[in-house]
């Protein structure tokens, strides 16, 4: 397995990222997917406000919409940081920064993704 990036470095910036229940069990199949529920609880529900925080429309999320897996907004700059986790367990070569994404091929069996490296 090997990941890819576009940065160049592990940073902090950036917004929050909501990653769904079925990617957080991919999360926790590596092992990793406790990471995001260790500083900030998993998310309950989402929903729309109006400017005046009157709520549009709202549904539950994660474990209390009937998943399995809870559903995480995690800063993007913590899942740069969890690279660091994934670079110790799976080798130097599991993640590779500086890279773009061109494009992917798949078959029933495995997938393979294009990349252009800077």
């Amino acid at each position: 397995m090997r990941g890819t990036g576009n940065s160049q470095n592990y940073a902090t910036p950036g917004g929050r990222i909501n990653i769904q229940p079925n990617a957080v069990r991919e999360l926790f199949a590596l092992g990793i997917g406790g990471f995001a529920g260790s500083s900030r609880p998993s998310r309950t529900r989402m929903g729309l406000t109006w400017a005046e925080r009157e709520e549009v429309y709202a549904e539950p999320r994660g474990t209390f919409a009937g998943y399995n897996w809870p559903q995480y907004a995690v800063h993007r700059g913590n899942l740069h940081m969890l690279y660091q986790q994934v670079l110790e367990r799976l080798g130097p070569d599991a993640v590779k920064l500086g890279a773009r994404a061109l494009g992917y091929d798949r078959s029933p069996k495995a997938a393979s993704l294009s990349c252009s490296i800077r």
